[in-house]
This record gives structure tokens, C-alpha cells and sequence, in this order.
């Protein structure tokens, strides 16, 4: 397959342009930070979802994930996982 794309962030430009890839870009920073914030407050969830989303983009950097929809469905649960953690946790306990 000469014509296969080897690298998630030239398959995002190639299929979603560059708009795909600055949504996709800040959507992952964004999950990258709140996620190593829970992971510095000692959040075991926070720290183990860090790892997946890193060893996904490692992995995305010489390999293209999209290919398989079940990879491409369990990278954006751990996109949106990510994305739903609060920001900083605050002071308050809820019971």
C-alpha cells in the first residue's frame, strides 16, 4: 500500500485538513493537561488514562490509529474521558 499514510497527525490533515488538526490538536491538550493535573493531585483514573492517551500519540507518531474503527472509537473515549475531568479540583468534598 504506497498510498498509506503512516503518521496520525498527516492523516487528520489529509482527511480533515487543517482545521481537523488544530480541533484535534487543542482537543488533546486540553485532555493531556487536565489529566496530568489529576495525575499530579494523585488521581489513579487521571494517571492510567495519561498513559493510554501518550502511548496512543507515541504509537500515532510512526503508525496511523484511524484505520480500524475500534481503535479510532477507544482513542476518542479516552479523548472524551479526558476531556470531561474537571479542570482543578477544588476544596470541597461531595458525598
Amino acid at each position: 500500500m504506497p498510498w498509506h499514510v503512516f503518521n496520525l497527525w498527516v492523516q487528520i490533515l489529509f482527511e480533515q485538513g487543517w482545521f481537523g488538526v488544530l480541533a484535534i490538536a487543542i482537543a488533546v491538550a486540553m485532555s493531556v493537561t487536565r489529566s496530568a493535573i489529576g495525575m499530579w493531585q494523585g488521581d489513579f483514573f487521571a494517571t492510567a488514562l495519561l498513559a493510554a492517551l501518550c502511548g496512543f500519540l507515541l504509537i500515532g507518531l510512526t503508525e496511523s490509529l484511524f484505520d480500524g474503527p475500534r481503535v479510532t472509537t477507544l482513542f476518542f473515549l479516552f479523548l472524551f474521558a479526558g476531556l470531561r475531568r474537571p479542570a482543578a479540583a477544588s476544596g470541597t468534598t461531595h458525598p
